[in-house]
């Protein structure tokens, strides 16, 4: 009982100490505002979901019917932009705030995911890991996009799976927990389309736990199967399916057309937007070693791991020894970690879901590394930072169990992880204190960039961007045109395909281009759309030719 108190009373320290420093962020001055929300595609849902809400339907530009979008996200946008609209500022705290709940949600459901399979204090510490670590947090919970609700719906469906086939229960109750399972799994692939590889294995992982299972429920072990199985996949038949449905039925196909655009752009000659590794040594760097954290999923364990290695290294070379082989000793060392605990480790691994996590994360990883969808993004990865997550809380439980097994371990235990978890909240504050904190002042801002664009165009005028996100969203009294086909009509997207790109500009009555002229008038798509076409307006910087740059577009 009084351990039951205490997880308890230890759940409602991480949800406090993981929501109330984003929340007292929320509240500050209008340039910090700002600096949270420094991904542009954030903007799409934010302009597309302000137009829903104002009976414009699904448009970016008010022009063209779009669905380049994961559906979830934006149905939790649309009233947060159609309520707090009396200015712009407003509902983008309104933003953080829910992205406050939604990250504190997140540590909390960690921590019962890990009740009962480590010790309290190191589910404590995976929990305050993933909500307040400065690489995942700014991965996971800044920026306005979808990615702490892919978080949070992840994290349900482990939990979930957990709650639904390894908890002894009776068999009503069972068939009731798959259905919940079942609109767990639903619900993730809305958050992020994605996700369907994860929801996948955790269907093949229900059947292969239930297999062994050994109860006698029906009088037929198919029978009991079979409903279970239903249980489990019906709810994202009819919930995907019907998300589907409105797609084809509304935009003339089943799938977000921002996919599909990415797909297209590693097709195009020269690359312009990157493309597919040509060999296992190419996919292997974009998995795990580049330092690029946009294309590399595995980047936080291997960079983390090889950083301590070359630390041992440079001891061992110090005293005359033989460094390690880093991959080499990286893999072994792991492996002897768990199996230093293995009985407990391996509970872990199955009992919270890892198993067809991982194996979703990769099927995931080959899908854009070998299906030439290009321009991937960190946000991406949210599959295997939780893997992450886990599995390094799985190690750590390893030292925990060692440590209580000396004379007054159990105290120690605590002392070291809840000193840990101090050190780890104090750099997560740092970190907010300096995201608070005004760009340069040589950096364009948004508000300084619409600001630009009024002056230099006059009132009505349709404007073309790459990256239209925030013009979209603070330019006033002009329509804002998304060139780069991520959250434009399949009618425009098609026009790409063709080369016909600017006569559906012409017939909608572009009037103005902002760019670079690299870009623009020098990689494909756009230059055989633009080329001849553009006569230059203006410069952002006059002593910057290469720089920001307005066109009037004249066909």
């Amino acid at each position: 009982m009084q351990k039951d108190r205490t997880r308890i009373l230890l759940a409602w320290i991480l949800f406090l100490i993981t929501l109330v420093p984003t929340l007292i962020f929320a509240f500050q001055p209008e340039d910090s505002i700002l600096q949270w929300f420094q991904n542009d595609d954030a903007f799409y849902y934010f302009v597309t979901a302000r137009n829903i809400g104002s009976g414009l339907g699904s448009t970016f530009d008010g022009i063209a019917p779009t669905n380049g979008y994961h559906p979830l996200w934006m149905l939790i946008c649309i009233p947060i932009f159609t309520l707090l609209k009396s200015d712009l500022i407003l509902p983008l705290r309104g933003i953080i705030i829910f992205q406050a709940f939604q990250t504190a949600g997140t540590a909390v459901l960690l921590y019962h995911l890990l009740k009962g399979l480590v010790s309290p204090e190191a589910g404590f510490f995976g929990g305050l890991f993933w909500a307040a670590a400065p690489a995942f947090y700014s991965q996971i919970a800044v920026g306005g996009l979808e990615t702490g609700l892919n978080a949070f719906m992840l994290t349900l469906l482990l939990y979930t799976l957990y709650w639904s086939i390894e908890q002894k229960v009776p068999h009503g109750s069972r068939n009731r927990r798959i259905l919940f399972l079942g609109f767990a799994a639903a619900l993730a692939v809305l958050a992020r389309l994605d996700n369907i590889f994860v929801v996948a294995f955790a269907g093949l992982w229900l059947i292969v736990r239930r297999w062994k299972a050994d109860e006698d429920m029906y009088d037929s072990p198919w029978r009991r199967r079979i409903h279970e199985y239903l249980s489990y996949g019906l709810p994202a038949v009819l919930l995907v399916g019907t998300y589907l449905a409105i797609n084809y039925f509304s935009f003339g196909d089943f799938v977000p057309v921002s996919g599909q655009v990415k797909h297209w752009w590693g097709e195009l000659p020269g690359a312009p937007y990157g493309s597919a590794p040509g060999t296992l040594r190419e996919l292997y760097i974009e998995t795990f070693a580049s330092k690029d954290r946009s294309i590399v999923p595995w980047s936080f364990i291997y960079s983390t791991s090889l950083n301590l290695i070359e630390k041992v290294n440079t001891w061992l070379r110090s005293a005359g020894l033989p460094a390690f082989m880093r991959t080499r000793w990286l893999v072994l060392i792991l492996a002897a970690l768990l199996l230093l605990d293995f009985r407990s480790s391996r509970k872990i691994i199955i009992r919270t879901g890892m198993v067809p996590l991982l194996f979703g994360a990769f099927a995931q990883i080959l899908y854009y590394k070998l299906g030439g969808h290009v321009a991937t993004r960190a946000w991406y990865w949210v599959m295997e930072l939780l893997f992450t997550t886990l599995f390094i809380i799985t190690i750590l439980n390893v030292f925990s169990s060692l440590i209580h097994r000396i004379p007054r371990g159990a105290v120690i235990s605590a002392i070291l992880f809840f000193s840990f978890s101090a050190l780890l909240l104090w750099q997560h504050i740092q970190y907010l204190d300096d995201l608070r904190k005004p760009s340069p002042e040589s950096q364009q801002t948004p508000i300084e960039n619409a600001a630009w664009l009024e002056a230099n165009t006059e009132e009505g005028s349709l404007i073309g961007l790459t990256g239209s996100g925030t013009a979209g969203y603070f330019t006033t009294g002009r329509t804002i045109v998304n060139l780069d086909g991520l959250i434009s009509s399949y009618d425009y997207f098609h026009h790409m395909q063709a080369g016909t790109g600017h006569i559906y500009l012409e017939e909608i009555g572009l009037d103005y281009v902002q760019g670079k002229p690299d870009r623009m008038l020098g990689k494909p798509p756009y230059q055989d759309m633009f080329t001849g076409r553009l006569e230059l307006i203006t410069l952002w910087d006059e002593a910057d030719p290469e720089g920001t740059t307005l066109w009037a577009f004249a066909p």
